[in-house]
């Protein structure tokens, strides 16, 4: 998946927190220099408001900072640029990061959504855990 369900946010592996992270930069550049991220599975982010991403990017950024992990100056300035223009392309200029986010996605990242990316997570983890563990022997 390339945008983890919000619910999952704080419960995320620090690999999958950083890469949430450098996948919402990733979108924002996308859409800013090409009008559309171009992939199956993040297309949908244009189905809704801008205002919506930023908050899905803000929660994922809230999250970094609660756990003590640093963003570089440079990342956080590249991502406001991009989402700036992506704001003239998409002719919406609604940019705000904190918006309501119990209706966030609601339609797209609904309980279906949310068990997959649970199980998918659940065997990520396992498997890493078990890769540094084998790796150990």
């Amino acid at each position: 998946m390339r945008l983890w369900h919000k619910d999952l946010i704080p419960v995320l592996p620090r690999q999958q927190l950083l890469g949430q992270w450098r996948e919402c930069c990733c979108i924002a550049s996308n859409i800013a220099k090409k009008g559309t991220p171009n992939h199956l599975l993040v297309n949908k982010v244009l189905d809704y408001p801008l205002g919506m991403f930023t908050t899905y990017t803000r929660l994922v950024r809230d999250e970094i900072e609660r756990r003590g992990y640093k963003i570089s100056k440079q990342a956080l300035n590249n991502y406001r640029y991009n989402i700036n223009r992506c704001s003239e392309r998409l002719d919406n200029y609604n940019i705000i990061e904190k918006g309501p986010t119990d209706t966030l996605y609601k339609d797209w990242h609904n309980d279906a959504i949310l068990i997959s990316a649970w199980q998918t997570c659940r065997r990520n983890t396992i498997a890493v855990v078990l890769g540094s563990v084998s790796t150990r022997r």
